[in-house]
């Protein structure tokens, strides 16, 4: 049988420097809020027990935001690209998404099986 090594939790980080969780949260998501020393130990820990860092999908999940910006054309997708309204308006859309550290969703046409 083969034997299935579990990756690093930020609890088992926790665990191992005898450290909260939110401390350990803190060096990836407040890393100004703890000792260079510290986020290094914390950091070292990490990558030897295999921690991959926060995944931005439970994240987004937990904080109940998506990061993304959709944008639902009314015209076939090829069209979108062709008429220049169209494409300053989802430049301006994809530089504020930019801005926001959002992507930007398009939904063209005739998607969800009408």
């Amino acid at each position: 049988m083969q034997s299935h090594q579990r990756r690093g939790t930020l609890a088992s980080i926790a665990a191992e420097l005898g450290v909260s969780r939110t401390t350990v949260s803190n060096a990836y998501n407040r890393p100004d809020q703890l000792s260079e020393e510290l986020r290094d130990r914390i950091f070292r820990t990490a990558a030897r027990i295999g921690y991959p860092g926060p995944d931005p999908t439970a994240r987004s999940l937990r904080m109940r935001r998506a990061g993304a910006i959709g944008v639902l054309l009314t015209e076939e997708l090829t069209y979108a690209f062709e008429d220049q309204a169209s494409v300053e308006f989802m430049a301006g859309v994809s530089l504020s998404c930019g801005n926001l550290g959002a992507s930007m969703l398009l939904i063209p046409a005739g998607v969800g099986g009408d």
